[in-house]
C-alpha cells in the first residue's frame, strides 16, 4: 500500500467507447445550433418578452448540451485515478 503523498494507488484507463464519441459529436452539433439561434436572436433585436423567453430557452439548451458533453467526457474518457494525499489532524490550529 502506498504511503507517500502524491503516489498513485490505483489507475484504471478509460474505456473510450465509440458510442460516447458519437454522443459527444451529436451534442456538439446540437450545441452549435443553439448558439447560432441565440446569436441570431441577439443580432435581430428580439425585444418582446415572448422573444426573450425563446432566447433564454436557446441559451439554456446550449448550456445543457455543454453540461451533457462534459458529463459524458468525464464518465467515458477520463481515467480513474486514486492519489494518496497528506492527512491533517482534525483539530489542527492554522
Amino acid at each position: 500500500m502506498a504511503k507517500e503523498a502524491g503516489e498513485i494507488v490505483r489507475y484504471e484507463p478509460a474505456p473510450e467507447p465509440m458510442a460516447g464519441a458519437a454522443a459527444i459529436a451529436v451534442l456538439s452539433l446540437v450545441n452549435v445550433v443553439f448558439i447560432l439561434l441565440f446569436t441570431y436572436g441577439l443580432a435581430s433585436g428580439l425585444n418582446a418578452p415572448k422573444d426573450q423567453q425563446v432566447e433564454a430557452f436557446w441559451l439554456a439548451g446550449s448550456m445543457t448540451a455543454t453540461a451533457a458533453i462534459l458529463a459524458i467526457y468525464r464518465r467515458w474518457f477520463l481515467p480513474d485515478l486514486l492519489i494518496v494525499k497528506k492527512r491533517r489532524n482534525k483539530f489542527e490550529d492554522l
